[in-house]
């Protein structure tokens, strides 16, 4: 190493002087002033790549930071609708696989240590940054549900106190809505502005639950420090049973329903401005000191209002009850019903009408209709006598009252009770029928479509007549269908083919217990336009004729006789119609011709079902033959032919009488049969060895087909008990029919 050469130095701050030594340069300061300056350009260079490096990484670092908060902002708005806990997991899971690693990549890509070292560190300081915000937002989140639940809760303890004002509720609400406060994540100050609000709520919702559900709470407490004429408010009064017994008793005023609920009106109600307590200090509810001035006076109008709608809605309904009860009394129905659902305590009534006096007046009118209804059920149930007995009985009952009063509503009683027996008498006996099918009396209905139905409704219909009869003493019609219920049943006939109106009738013949029943007779009477009496008999019994001629016989069929004959009925109906135009004409020598046939004993007769023989006759030539109708009627033998077609046989002498023998049935087994069962009657009347036995001595007539009386001077035959004696042969002719 050279020996150092002092010299002054160019970096001295010093201006050299004359005193200081001039030395010369050393060999070697030309080597160390390079490598000084070496040393400084690499430290300055090193510098400015230290300084671009960071630079460089500060720039990163923002647009990192930038990035980092626009992810976790993103990654927030998914965490929207969490719980807490879902929350609070989710929240790390951003900081650590979402924010940090956007920091790592970042740091890592810096090649200079001492920025790298930099840059960490404030990548850590950023990191705490967004954990901080993520608190905040786990805290935030935690408030909002907080609050979101108070609001929840208190919206729907307010809704229950709405349903049920109870003091007993609120209280239970109360505590509940106080505890979840207390226990919520709130400031204090917050849990003191949040528990404010809902006490005001809960108060307001139990003052509009009372207002609305039991405005007289409000009503009776204001009533104490308000005029009762300004709010129309009428004190309850209490009811003994005395009382109560008084009012069930007077059942009865001269008042009409409408009368009556016109002397009950209520004034009307005022506004008040002003609302006093009482000086006993009493509520009319537990939350009422929650409330402040103004909503104390809007909740006692409010339930003013109420009580008023009240009134006017159940006055109404209470009102339409009257009205349609007195309504349905008149109708003589039981009006019980409108009054069911009705709560007709005095105390309620007086609340809902304004007053006991009116609550009074309404329970008087409402009783009246209510007993007298069930005395008219009653009365249905009885006979005319029976109901004329009660009657006595409650006359005789108030003979003994000598309360003016009471005499006098029982006396209202009566003459309504008097009179709706007489009314209702009367109904029955103007339409026993329309009034059976009203009360179903005996299962009377309206008469059904269906014919095979028909043999029940009129078994029905004759037993209900016949009761109605004996029960009201009425005269009641020997028809079983009412006008309109005959016409469309003849319109129902008239369009069905003649084969089907015979198996109908044969039908309903078989049911009824055969031709000769009543109730068959009643129905084919009112029936006669469309079927003619003989051909009605004729297909109710199952016979055949066979007509016994020279060369040949002809056989005939009870069922097609009764189709032909009704075939050609309403041929001759509709020919009739049209008579200037028609060709079916009867011969004027018929009725010459059909008495000499048929014989004056029968002609001259009636006959009961075959009384209209010769209509039958006619009808049969033009159902047979239409074309050659008009040529038939002139011709004795086709007369002759056509009247043992219709009576299955014609005439038979017996004993003497001429008579019609059932349809079909032979002269010999006709006559075999009538001895047998006219020996039969002779010996049940007069006794086996007696002379008065002898068949000769009678005569004989036919009074329905099949059925014949034995007469002696024209007076029939009767029994011991003074009934007529029948010899019935319908049965014999069914038995010889199923031998044919």
């Amino acid at each position: 190493m050279s020996e150092l050469i002092p010299y002054i130095s160019r970096a001295t701050p010093f201006s050299p002087v004359k005193e200081h030594v001039q030395q010369r340069h050393s060999p070697d300061e030309g080597l160390r002033d390079i490598a000084n300056t070496l040393s400084q350009t690499a430290k300055m260079l090193e510098a400015t790549v230290r300084n671009q490096s960071a630079f460089k990484a500060d720039s990163e670092f923002l647009q990192t930071t930038v990035e980092a908060e626009r992810v976790f902002a993103d990654k927030l708005q998914g965490l929207k609708g969490q719980d807490e806990e879902e929350v609070k997991k989710n929240l790390e899971g951003i900081l650590v696989n979402d924010i940090k690693p956007l920091y790592g990549k970042m740091i890592a890509k810096i090649d200079h240590p001492e920025v790298g070292h930099h840059i960490s560190q404030n990548a850590d300081k950023q990191l705490a940054q967004f954990r901080l915000k993520a608190q905040q937002y786990e805290l935030g989140v935690r408030f909002i549900r907080a609050e979101m639940a108070l609001n929840s809760a208190s919206k729907s303890l307010t809704s229950s106190l709405m349903s049920d004002p109870s003091d007993r509720n609120y209280k239970d609400k109360y505590g509940i809505l106080k505890d979840m406060i207390d226990s919520a994540p709130l400031e204090l100050g917050a849990k003191a502005k949040k528990w404010e609000e809902f006490k005001s709520e809960l108060a307001k919702a139990q003052g509009r639950g009372i207002a609305e559900r039991e405005p007289w709470r409000i009503v009776e407490w204001s009533g104490r420090t308000q005029k009762a004429q300004q709010v129309g408010v009428s004190p309850r009064a209490s009811v003994t049973a005395k009382t109560t017994a008084k009012l069930a008793f007077g059942v009865m005023n001269s008042k009409s329903a409408s009368e009556t609920l016109k002397s009950m009106e209520a004034p009307p109600l005022e506004q008040i401005e002003e609302v006093k307590n009482p000086r006993d200090g009493s509520i009319p509810f537990e939350s009422w000191n929650d409330l402040n001035t103004s909503q104390r006076v809007d909740l006692v109008n409010s339930a003013y209002a109420s009580v008023n709608r009240m009134r006017q809605k159940l006055g109404g309904e209470y009102g339409d009850a009257l009205i349609n009860g007195e309504t349905l009394l008149k109708a003589g129905k039981n009006p019980s019903e409108v009054f069911a659902n009705l709560d007709l305590d005095k105390m309620h009534l007086s609340d809902v009408l304004g007053g006991e006096e009116q609550a009074n007046r309404y329970l008087n009118k409402a009783n009246e209709i209510i007993i007298q209804g069930k005395f008219q059920d009653e009365v249905k149930g009885l006979s005319l006598p029976q109901a004329q007995s009660r009657l006595k009985a409650e006359r005789d009952r108030l003979n003994e009252v000598s309360d003016p009063k009471e005499l006098a509503l029982g006396m209202n009683s009566y003459d309504a009770k008097e009179q709706f027996i007489a009314n209702y008498h009367a109904k029955i006996a103007s339409d026993p029928i329309a009034w059976a099918k009203a009360n179903n009396y005996h299962g009377v209905t309206d008469l059904d479509e269906d014919l095979n139905a028909t043999p029940a409704q009129l078994k029905s219909r004759d037993v209900a007549l016949s009761e109605i009869s004996n029960n009201w003493k009425v005269k009641v019609p020997n028809e079983l269908l009412d006008s309109r219920e005959a016409k469309i049943r003849k319109e129902q006939l008239r369009n069905m083919l003649p084969m089907d109106v015979v198996s109908h009738i044969s039908s309903v013949s078989q049911q009824l217990g055969g031709v000769d029943s009543p109730v068959f007779k009643k129905y084919m009477h009112q029936l006669e336009e469309e079927i003619p009496l003989a051909s009605y008999a004729i297909a109710s019994i199952p016979q055949v004729y066979v007509d016994k001629g020279w060369f040949s016989n002809v056989t005939y069929q009870a069922q097609q006789v009764a189709e032909t004959i009704i075939a050609g009925h309403r041929i001759r109906r509709k020919a009739s119609n049209v008579d200037s135009v028609s060709l079916l004409k009867t011969g004027d020598v018929f009725d010459t011709k059909f008495t000499a046939i048929v014989g004056a004993p029968v002609s001259d007769r009636d006959f009961n079902t075959f009384r209209q023989l010769k209509t039958a006759v006619l009808d049969y030539l033009a159902g047979s033959d239409p074309a050659n109708y008009t040529k038939k009627t002139m011709d004795s033998s086709m007369i002759e032919t056509a009247f043992k077609a219709v009576t299955g046989g014609g005439l038979v002498k017996y004993e003497g009488s001429y008579l019609l023998h059932p349809w079909g049935m032979e002269d010999t087994e006709f006559r075999k049969q009538m001895d047998k069962k006219v020996d039969q009657a002779l010996m049940q009347k007069y006794g086996r060895s007696s002379s008065l036995t002898d068949r000769s001595r009678y005569n004989y007539e036919a009074v329905g087909l099949g059925t014949y009386i034995v007469t002696n001077a024209h007076v029939p035959l009767t029994d011991s008990k003074g009934k007529v004696i029948f010899i019935d042969l319908v049965g014999s002719s069914n038995e010889q029919g199923k031998g044919q």
